[in-house]
């Protein structure tokens, strides 16, 4: 018998892309498998979830925290959901013509805000109240300076921030011995000094009328190309924040009667406001990056003092990764999520809220997240809103288990930004109310999906609970006590 023949009668051929041996039926063949043994853990999981702790009532929830905070998750610019007020009819109206800048102007602004010396000092943020009257803003200086930026006028009751003037609008000057007057521009700048070196400096100024008086408002530098290591794009930098610096002159100081449109004989206020474009720690903090005249006849905006509030609330999520199905300890991984808040109101000079800003509404700024345990031994990758974190990324032994038998809860194994939920620019971020959280686990020493797990539905049996950071997990294979918040108010 030929071995043809005798292969013919086993009924053995050779392979084809439709046979049993084909590798990706194969491979789909083992993904079935595991699918199949994966669903019967959690029915094993759940199974003895309940019989361990009894029937979950339909409207449990297993986020346990209680740390809360009012606030509000960042979605478009500001300007675009307040109130409009009828009677607000901003009108911004820029110079054709150049007009100069004092030398006793610059005098004292060098001597207010000097170039590379920390100016930061003594003071407040604070926002504006319009006068009776219109006023001008008249940029007078510009320090050494990278990147891009726009100066933004925010008034209550209009619907959109109004840009008032953009980096090197309408500034010539005069170098050390031309008697030419050169317009400055982002490719005419002395190599990013600027003004520095101007040895005479002329400007256009821009009048601002149509605001009720007392209307509140605020001045913001807002970045649109950055300046690496100094700031990033859609940086906001203002007077509200503490960007912005104001200096009252007096008449012995200036000569205001000389300011572009102030006549004599009238009364005249006039402030010096020192603008800073670099919130890292590159900054100089002078406070000259540009420097405007804030003037009006007979009166300038007041300015009013702002407080920032903050609140700094903490998630603990414990999480099963169903390495086991009976010892529900939740330590398989314990993550702390914190997420940052701050408001902002209005004090008197004690500190003290006005009447108004006594329960102020928070806005969601930023989180973090730290790993604090690791009791499982297969390896995972953990999303918080659209951030990930995978474990053999980070630990070169993803099974090891990591502060579980004999835990310091104050410890830290890991700690990394998470991107915050943004309506407009990151709808997929973390948002501490949804508990968009996951977590998607790999079968031992391999690549492959063994379970994904997120955040459960009000009564569906748990795999991840939420809590206040100051409750503990459970040591290595004793059980978490879910007792502790039967009575919790």
């Amino acid at each position: 018998m030929t071995f043809a023949m005798m292969m013919a009668m086993l009924g053995i051929t050779s392979c084809s892309k439709t046979d049993l041996y084909d590798e990706g039926k194969i491979a789909e063949m083992e993904a079935a498998e595991a699918a199949a043994a994966q669903q019967k853990l959690i029915a094993e999981y759940e199974a003895n979830f309940i019989k361990t702790f009894g029937e979950i009532n339909p409207n449990q929830s297993w986020d346990f925290s209680t740390n809360d905070v009012k606030y509000t998750l960042n979605g478009p610019i500001k300007a675009s959901t307040r109130a409009t007020r009828a009677d607000v009819n901003l009108n911004v109206n820029p110079s054709t013509t150049y007009y100069g800048v004092q030398q006793k102007t610059l005098t004292m602004m060098n001597t207010v805000f000097k170039e590379g010396k920390d100016n930061s000092g003594p003071g407040t943020f604070f926002g504006l109240n319009a006068p009776k009257n219109s006023f001008t803003i008249q940029p007078i200086f510009m320090g050494k300076s990278g990147g891009n930026f726009k100066l933004y006028l925010h008034v209550e009751g209009v619907a959109e921030d109004r840009i008032i003037w953009e980096k090197w609008q309408g500034i010539q000057y005069k170098k050390e011995g031309s008697s030419d007057w050169e317009t400055l521009s982002s490719t005419h700048n002395e190599g990013g000094e600027n003004l520095v070196n101007a040895t005479a400096i002329q400007t256009q100024p821009i009048t601002i009328s149509g605001i009720p008086e007392g209307t509140e408002m605020w001045l913001y530098l807002k970045i649109s190309q950055a300046a690496s290591g100094y700031n990033s794009a859609g940086d906001i930098m203002g007077s509200h924040n503490g960007f912005m610096k104001e200096y009252t002159f007096t008449n012995d100081q200036l000569d205001l009667y000389s300011l572009p449109g102030v006549e004599a004989g009238k009364q005249v206020q006039c402030k010096l406001i020192g603008c800073e474009d670099a919130n890292t720690a590159k900054s100089d903090k002078d406070f000259n990056d540009v420097v405007f005249l804030l003037y009006g006849q007979p009166e300038v905006p007041t300015s009013f003092k702002i407080k920032t509030l903050t609140e700094d609330l903490t998630k603990r999520y414990m999480i099963e990764d169903l390495g086991a199905t009976d010892d529900f300890d939740f330590n398989d991984i314990v993550v702390d999520v914190t997420s940052h808040y701050e408001a902002q109101i209005k004090v008197d000079d004690n500190d003290e809220p006005l009447p108004g800003y006594e329960n102020p509404e928070y806005t969601y700024k930023s989180s973090y997240a730290e790993i604090k345990a690791l009791g499982g031994t297969l390896d995972f990758e953990l999303t918080i809103g659209n951030t990930k974190w995978k474990k053999s990324e980070n630990f070169a032994d993803y099974t090891e288990m990591i502060n579980t038998k004999n835990p310091d809860y104050n410890a830290v194994l890991k700690k990394f930004d998470v991107a915050i939920y943004d309506a407009t620019t990151n709808p997929e971020g973390y948002n501490p109310t949804a508990n968009n959280i996951s977590v998607t686990v790999y079968q031992k020493d391999t690549n492959r999906t063994a379970n994904v797990v997120g955040f459960p539905k009000n009564g569906a049996v748990p795999m991840m609970i939420a809590t206040d950071a100051k409750v503990e997990w459970a040591t290595e294979r004793a059980r978490f006590s879910f007792e502790q918040f039967q009575n919790a108010e």
